[in-house]
């Protein structure tokens, strides 16, 4: 149940900038106004920037909202029918948004890239329901405890077993942590470098 509460928020990650993602991506080349956008004396570089921060801030966003929602939703489930206690504490709140920031970059640079790789904003939501499967799917399996000696050191599925543990009252394993966050940095600094060599090329710009 605790790894299906934490689930939830790391999903809303995922899903709160996907949107805006797509629509700053293949939206804007349906409608003409990327080629118009890279005409602007801006870097490339400061353009793909540009858009992750938004689409990052959007899925922090997303992040706050469901966290607050659980702290005051939570306080009505009967936890001690089932034999323990659930508290949402500002503690285990900040831990959740400092540990979802390099989640939502990596939300952000994922959505982002596949986005551009679609020529159709329809395209794009077909291509990101497909993609946006494997984050979720590690997710899924840290929550049901499955292979944890390896997901443990992956990204996503090892910062919600690093939460799972501080929610049970148990030591965060910092090790874990801090090689699970920095393969999720390093993944989105190579998508990142992936999307702005992608905005240099024309059949991307113009869906060609």
């Amino acid at each position: 149940i605790l790894g299906i509460a934490i689930f939830t928020m790391i999903y809303s990650v995922f899903i709160s900038g996907m949107n805006l993602a797509i629509d700053t991506s293949a939206g804007e080349r349906e409608r003409n106004s990327l080629a118009l956008l890279l005409s602007h004396p801006i870097s490339t570089r400061q353009l793909v920037l540009g858009k992750i921060i938004a689409v990052t801030c959007f899925a922090l966003l997303g992040l706050l909202l469901i966290l607050i929602v659980s702290k005051i939703a939570y306080t009505f489930v009967p936890w001690q029918e089932l034999g323990f206690s659930v508290n949402i504490s500002p503690d285990f709140m900040g831990l959740m948004l400092f540990i979802g920031i390099p989640l939502a970059i990596m939300a952000a640079t994922l959505q982002l890239f596949v986005s551009f790789m679609a020529k159709t904003f329809k395209e794009a939501q077909s291509y990101l329901t497909m993609v946006l499967f494997v984050p979720l799917a590690l997710s899924m399996a840290a929550s049901y405890n499955i292979a944890p000696d390896v997901l443990e050191w992956l990204p996503v599925s090892g910062q919600q077993q690093a939460l799972m543990a501080f929610i049970k009252g148990r030591e965060i394993p910092m090790l874990q942590l801090l090689v699970s966050s920095g393969a999720t940095l390093v993944l989105s600094i190579a998508l990142a470098l992936g999307l702005e060599k992608l905005l240099k090329s024309e059949k991307v710009v113009f869906g060609l």
